[in-house]
């Protein structure tokens, strides 16, 4: 098996795939904050459910992918097509200057709620995962010419695919929350959460590219069929007419780091100090931190109520321990005249890994102590209540500071109760789905299923589902 990092399929799953796993905030759920239900809680702490609750395990799941190109249909193709999509014209005319992909993952193992006086108690503990990537169409494009033969070398090559991010980071999170009604119109809440860093991963290339000189004649040194002549003498005299074909020099180059911090992270080696590859032998806490979500509610009429919060402030330091810093440095230049040098550039411009171990002579070193921030949110709504509180209509704007780019969504919803134990809500989210698609939440007794992005057979670049269950106690608050 080939070591490569990126292959043109690589790359492309990097940026496609994911969303055929993945069901764009996997923070919370859009839709139900027009719910009363303890996930609203997670947008803004000052939103309370109306009794105490706890939720084992499940307490909820939520999972959300977000891309500026691909979507649910390019999945399809992808498997239908098989590594012949990635090299259509379809997929390559899809690509943007720059692609990117956001996804995360939030999942409580534990969380409960409970009523004390006039305040709201939380407490949870949780897993969360985030990831983004960005990938230049030059990439693509460069990596599908190599493998095709559509590159013209007589005119001499020039590439430039700089751009490469990825950013990782997996922490598990403990944290309390309390709320505190201050009158009939105000409410506050707060919630302290303990960071435990599991992973992370900053992975970046600089510079990237290639370029030769003029005049190359490849294609008759890939056509030369020694069939076409007689004798011996005949085809060592046809051959050298081809090889002076090939001459001059041709450069490669390579810049880029990338920064981890993972417990049971483990690089293979070779003989000269190089990386070849890497083994992951579980994970282990490689980082501390702190976050802090602040929210308020305020009854401005009987019936209408509008809701502000900013949640994951914060940051994890990420200890020296663990810490790993791997430089990305080559600086190659070939003599085509010299047979082996015309050889090994030849090897790595013809291979579909054309981003591997070996071209990017990765060498560790030493990382230092880092600290990161976590992705904030911030949240306003406002929601308006109907016949006697049954029918909540809401309107919720959301920015979130997402790596590579921010995102930001608005959402107009409604929920009806229809008994204490079923809840149904719709919303409209108009900005990541283009106004392609609508959400449905469900509360059937102690069991929440929703997503803010139904699929109905559109291209929707936009994907999230969360799934929770959670015991309600004690009786419920005016």
């Amino acid at each position: 098996m080939k070591n490569g990092i990126f292959t043109r399929k690589r790359a492309s799953l990097l940026m496609l795939a994911v969303a055929s796993t993945a069901f764009v905030n996997a923070q919370f759920l859009r839709t139900s904050y027009s719910q009363d239900v303890p996930y609203a809680m997670q947008m803004n702490p000052a939103m309370t459910p109306s009794r105490g609750y706890v939720a084992p395990l499940l307490g909820p799941f939520g999972t959300a992918v977000k891309s500026n190109v691909f979507g649910i249909n390019d999945v399809v193709d992808m498997i239908d097509a098989k590594d012949n999509y990635f090299s259509s014209d379809d997929f390559l005319s899809k690509l943007k200057d720059d692609n990117t992909l956001t996804m995360s993952v939030a999942w409580d193992q534990l969380g409960a709620g409970w009523v004390q006086g006039k305040g709201f108690w939380s407490f949870s503990i949780g897993t969360r995962i985030d990831v983004g990537a960005s990938m230049p169409k030059t990439l693509f494009t460069f990596m599908n010419d190599m493998n095709g033969g559509a590159i013209d070398w007589t005119n001499g090559v020039d590439f430039s695919l700089a751009g490469e991010e990825i950013q990782m980071q997996a922490y598990q999170e403990v944290g309390v929350g309390y709320a505190r009604r201050i009158n009939d119109q105000l409410t506050v809440g707060a919630k302290v959460k303990a960071l435990f860093g599991l992973a992370r991963m900053d992975f970046k290339i600089q510079d990237l590219s290639v370029s030769t000189p003029t005049g190359l004649d490849f294609d008759a040194a890939s056509n030369f069929d020694w069939s076409d002549y007689a004798t011996i003498e005949d085809i060592q005299k046809a051959a050298q007419e081809v090889r002076s074909k090939i001459t001059g020099t041709a450069s490669m180059k390579v810049a880029g780091s990338m920064k981890t911090s993972m417990g049971g992270l483990k690089w293979k080696k070779k003989a000269d100090g190089s990386i070849d590859g890497a083994d992951m032998n579980g994970f282990g806490v490689s980082g501390y931190g702190i976050g802090l979500d602040l929210g308020a509610t305020y009854k401005v009429l009987d019936n209408l109520t509008i809701t502000a919060g900013i949640t994951d402030l914060g940051f994890i330091n990420w200890g020296k321990k663990d810490a790993q810093e791997i430089t990305i440095g080559v600086d190659e230049t070939y003599n085509l005249d010299n047979d082996d040098d015309l050889m090994r550039f030849a090897e790595k411009v013809s291979s579909e890994d054309i981003i591997n171990f070996k071209m990017l002579n990765m060498q560790e070193s030493e990382g230092e102590s880092t600290t990161t921030s976590l992705y904030t949110t911030v949240s306003v709504g406002g929601q308006y209540k109907l016949l006697d509180d049954k029918l909540v209509l809401g309107l919720l704007s959301t920015t979130r500071f997402a790596k590579p780019k921010t995102l930001t969504e608005l959402t107009l919803s409604g929920a009806y109760n229809l008994s204490s134990a079923l809840n149904v809500a719709l919303s409209y989210s108009m900005i990541q789905s283009a106004g392609q698609s609508i959400g449905l939440g469900l509360k059937l007794g102690p069991l929440y299923l929703g997503t803010d992005y139904m699929y109905f057979g559109n291209n929707s670049k936009c994907v999230n589902a969360m799934i929770g269950l959670s015991i309600p106690l004690g009786k419920k608050r005016l």
